[in-house]
């Protein structure tokens, strides 16, 4: 009898947390931060469905691309190239193979490939939108939930983790449009850290293990991931918890963690820390058309029209910090050469502001969001809905954010 209710109490809670994520990124599909945070959520028995990028770039397309040999490289990494998929799925054969050397029928599909989208042949949730971060989102969420995961009610959309802040605007962004068009709630996350690494580089990571334990090895990046993924498992409980008690409340965090590069930065974490959040408002940013697409019976996918969404950027005042404009500097910490984004984006120079300091030299003036993640601390926007906007509102951190 005991027994018996302890299984049930599990099977209730299992049921009571498990939600259906949406998860996206500013980076690229195979970027190792949203594929392990993707392997994470899966393992702690969230549904997901990863929509992101098959390339690093930093524009916003004016369309999806449609040249039919756009990915005759495989995309980021090559991911798709035949003698990848080929030694990865062989790798991911061996270690799923259970009594009598069965596979898992799970594990036995067709998978859908175009030049504009395309499932991952070893990951059938995982897909690809040859084009920017936005388009992607939007593409996931208007065609290819309603034509493969009818049944899939997204409760959470996720953007990142994120590489670096240097793409903060876009994450705010789709942020807005997320919660302006869904009406549901949304995480995005950045790190200051910039580590463009591979998810199935073997140097870092165990690739495609029996279980998920993907971090296995022992390195910085294994981690990082760990700590920043249980930040993720935080904001997700409470964000959750605020829509259970608040239902029509539809909020965005963008979130930014601070370095914890341990070359560079002093930001130490373990398994036991809790990093402090603070409320800052970002600057306003250059609005994102938010465009509107369509799939006919080849699967081709066209633009059919596209606005600007008519939200008043101007920020509440409140007890909040203000940050200044151009707030970003971007450095990456690592580069993999192998990266597309490395060999071929070349990043335009950023505006930068000075101050006269001691001895009449010139150095950049810190904005407050460099000074919150310089004191080791995790700086959070909070954006809402437009319509909670425009009633005046504001919702404050502590509404959101209840830690034990």
């Amino acid at each position: 009898m005991r027994s018996s209710l302890i299984l049930l109490t599990t099977t209730f809670i299992s049921q009571v947390l498990t939600l259906n994520i949406v998860l996206t990124t500013t980076d690229n599909w195979v970027a190792k931060n949203i594929r392990m945070l993707y392997s994470h959520l899966k393992h702690h028995n969230h549904n997901v469905i990863l929509v992101a990028p098959l390339y690093q770039t930093i524009e916003d397309d004016d369309a999806i691309t449609d040249d039919p040999s756009a990915i005759e490289d495989g995309g980021e990494y090559g991911h798709l190239l035949p003698v990848h998929q080929t030694y990865f799925k062989n790798i991911k054969l061996l270690n799923s193979r259970k009594a009598k050397h069965v596979i898992p029928r799970q594990d036995i599909f067709i998978p859908v490939k175009t030049s504009q989208f395309g499932q991952d042949p070893l990951e059938k949730d995982a897909w690809y939108i040859n084009s920017s971060p936005m388009d992607s989102l939007t593409i996931g969420m208007d065609i290819l939930l309603p034509k493969y995961y009818p049944d899939f009610k997204p409760d959470l959309i996720i953007v990142g983790p994120n590489e670096g802040l240097e793409s903060l605007a876009t994450v705010g962004n789709m942020i807005e449009s997320s919660i302006d068009n869904y009406g549901i709630p949304v995480i995005g996350i950045s790190t200051q850290d910039s580590h463009a690494v591979y998810y199935h580089d073997e140097k870092y990571f165990q690739i495609n293990p029996s279980n998920t334990q993907h971090l296995l090895k022992h390195n910085i990046f294994g981690k990082n991931i760990k700590f920043i993924n249980k930040q993720v498992d935080s904001l997700i409980d409470n964000i959750t918890q605020m829509k259970k008690t608040n239902n029509s409340a539809a909020i965005g965090l963008n979130v930014m963690i601070p370095s914890i590069n341990h070359a560079e930065s002093h930001c130490m974490t373990s398994k036991h820390s809790q990093l402090e959040y603070q409320q800052v408002v970002l600057p306003n940013f250059n609005k994102i058309p938010t465009k509107k697409f369509e799939i006919d019976d080849t699967l081709h996918i066209s633009t059919v029209s596209k606005n600007i969404s008519k939200r008043d950027t101007k920020q509440e005042d409140g007890p909040t910090v203000v940050v200044e404009e151009n707030d970003v500097e971007h450095k990456s910490t690592f580069v993999d050469v192998s990266s597309y984004y490395y060999q071929f984006i070349v990043s335009l120079p950023e505006e930068k502001h000075f101050e006269e300091g001691p001895g009449h030299y010139l150095r950049r003036k810190q904005t407050i969001v460099e000074q919150v993640l310089g004191s080791c601390h995790i700086a959070v926007s909070i954006v809402q809905k437009e319509s909670t906007e425009i009633k005046g509102d504001v919702v404050d951190l502590n509404d959101v954010l209840k830690f034990d």
